[in-house]
């Protein structure tokens, strides 16, 4: 409520038209923090059944399908030029965008209420309580959608206004290179960062957009998206952890295993595309492995 993400408590009923939408915690990946989702599939009249799925399916994001040609291209005619990659993270990405009041009326937060055990023991927690969240939550089946328009947006103007080549953006991650010597100094975290990524860094500042030092990284070796990419080595790997449940999915599946254990198809065929392990940046191998 101190962010200005929630109206003020009210209840214990709901109003006409609301629907209370249950919020759980669910683990981080590759942290130990908590996020808060909401289940807006669950009921028969979820949130999630008025959205039409065909209209929000799949945003395009900057994937390796992207990036490596990109790459590929400028090292064709920078054959030598030492680089430095970057990534920037927007903070609390998916709360920062507002929704529409009528869909408001669908994710209210219902608080207080007892859980099976306390019901069991006759206990109560007082009257319900319940608030109107009013931003994009983890659970719509549109907020990808919603979200994409916004950062597509924000992309846009860093490339065609600010004349930022070679930036990329997944969800909530953008990320480049930029020539090893090129460092600008950042104010804000009173440190010396690649010139683009002080630049777009800049062009958050005037939107807006929020952001935390520990999630600005850059480095002559970098994660993004789960591949580690190397971009003097030339080299895309998956890590040993990422790529340990793809490949027993795609034994599972060259072995037959039956029915119900078997990956479906569509499943390995994706698989396939991820395995990358060790990938020397050549037009021939990039094309083979990560088409």
């Amino acid at each position: 409520m101190e962010k200005g993400r929630f109206s003020r408590t009210f209840g214990p009923d709901l109003l006409p038209g609301m629907t209370s939408t249950p919020v759980i915690a669910v683990p981080k990946p590759h942290s130990d923090a908590l996020r808060l989702i909401s289940h807006q599939s669950c009921g028969s009249f979820a949130p999630n059944t008025m959205v039409d799925a065909a209209q929000t399916k799949g945003p395009r994001m900057d994937a390796m399908q992207q990036f490596i040609p990109a790459l590929l291209r400028f090292r064709k005619t920078n054959p030598t030029a030492r680089l430095v990659l970057w990534k920037s993270d927007v903070w609390e990405v998916f709360r920062q965008v507002p929704i529409h009041p009528l869909a408001q009326l669908k994710q209210v937060v219902t608080t207080n209420i007892p859980t099976k055990e306390e019901v069991a023991a006759g206990k109560d927690n007082g009257p319900l309580e319940r608030n109107v969240d009013w931003c994009c939550t983890f659970g719509s089946r549109g907020l990808p959608m919603i979200w994409a328009s916004v950062m597509g947006l924000v992309i846009w103007v860093a490339i065609f206004v600010k004349l930022l080549a070679d930036v990329f953006c997944y969800v909530d991650d953008s990320y480049g290179w930029e020539y090893e010597h090129n460092f600008l100094y950042y104010t804000p975290y009173d440190a010396h960062m690649p010139a683009k990524q002080v630049k777009l860094l800049l062009l958050w500042d005037y939107l807006g957009i929020p952001h935390k030092r520990a999630k600005q990284l850059h480095g002559s070796s970098l994660p993004i998206i789960g591949f580690e990419i190397d971009p003097n080595a030339m080299t895309i790997t998956l890590p040993p952890s990422s790529s340990r449940p793809h490949i027993l999915c795609q034994r599972l599946y060259r072995h037959r295993v039956p029915a119900p254990h078997a990956p479906r198809i569509s499943v390995t065929r994706r698989l396939d595309q991820l395995v990358v392990q060790h990938v020397f940046l050549t037009p021939t191998r990039v094309v083979q492995h990560v088409r």
